[in-house]
């Protein structure tokens, strides 16, 4: 046989082995591909379904909490997409994932009611009353009784930082304040709240003291005693007034804050171990008011140092003459 044809004879045997070769190795391959997307697949589910449980758990607690900023984190966009919903009892959805900017108008008929109906009803089960009084219908020896328990009730030597409408409280000119007395079933007073009358048809919080070794919900039973009141007495504004900020403390809790809101929440809550800023924002934020702005008003730029003095002079009870 001519070595050519030998030559060629070799080679086709070679080429046959080399394509059989490769396409063994391109079957494996493929094979071993499927499995590895199949496995991957089972392991992204898995993550997906461990995700979803967390989440749902997640919106539970909330729910149950009546924490908005809880439900708030519960609710984000996640790496997977995933969503997540609240639904009522009659199963109209009141809040779906997304919609963080409308979260508190939307979820007032789903969070907090049971919350707060659970506490206020835990606490007059335990014997726990308001009343609620003007200030110049209390008898001298009344008066004195709450201002004295005020005073025990404080918390610290000063009052520091609590944004409030006058902080006199027993003044004689202030016979229209209206005064929210809670007492326990043995008769002691075991919280305060003293409301200053805004305009013909509102109500703004003066003053808010409670005792400490009562049990969980004293605020709230007297806060939901005031507005029951408000509502009999054809009242339609009660204000808890004010917190310094609140946006700050709103946004820098969120996830994807901006470098400048986490700078000013972090120095916010480097002040509220002086001034009450943070207590005083989370204490109206449990309630889920109406947010409305509060504006500074100045006359020039150079009068700004000069206007923040005197507006830190006039909110800062501590820094009062």
């Amino acid at each position: 046989m001519p070595l050519f044809l030998r030559l060629r004879r070799r080679l086709g045997v070679r080429m046959r082995s080399a394509l059989a070769a490769g396409v063994v190795v391109a079957v494996a391959s493929i094979i071993a591909g499927g499995i590895l997307l199949v496995t991957a697949r089972g392991l992204l589910l898995d993550d997906v379904r461990s995700a979803a449980d967390d989440r749902a758990d997640q919106v539970a607690a909330a729910v149950a909490s009546g924490d908005k900023f809880a439900l708030r984190f519960a609710l984000r966009e996640d790496s997977w997409g995933s969503r997540a919903q609240v639904v009522d009892p009659a199963g109209t959805v009141v809040a779906r994932s997304g919609v963080s900017r409308t979260l508190i108008s939307t979820l007032r008929p789903a969070v907090g009611q049971d919350a707060y109906e659970q506490a206020v009803a835990r606490m007059r089960r335990a014997g726990f009353e308001c009343r609620i009084v003007r200030q110049r219908d209390l008898s001298p020896t009344e008066l004195a009784e709450v201002i004295a328990r005020a005073d025990a009730l404080r918390d610290g030597k000063a009052e520091r930082g609590f944004s409030i409408a006058l902080s006199r409280l027993g003044d004689p000119d202030d016979g229209d304040c209206l005064l929210v007395l809670c007492r326990d079933e043995t008769g002691a007073l075991r919280g305060v709240l003293n409301f200053v009358p805004w305009g013909r048809a509102g109500l703004s919080l003066d003053l808010m003291r409670g005792d400490r070794t009562a049990p969980n919900g004293l605020t709230e039973l007297m806060i939901v005693a005031t507005v029951e009141y408000a509502a009999a007495a054809g009242l339609t504004r009660v204000s808890l007034n004010f917190a310094v900020l609140r946006e700050v403390f709103a946004r820098g809790e969120e996830l994807g804050a901006g470098p400048f809101t986490r700078i000013g929440y972090r120095a916010l809550m480097l002040a509220s171990r002086v001034w009450q800023i943070e207590s005083l924002y989370r204490a109206n934020a449990k309630f889920q008011p109406d947010w409305q702005p509060r504006y500074l008003c100045y006359p020039s730029a150079r009068a700004l140092p000069r206007v923040t003095v005197a507006a830190m002079n006039a909110e800062l009870t501590g820094a009062r003459s």
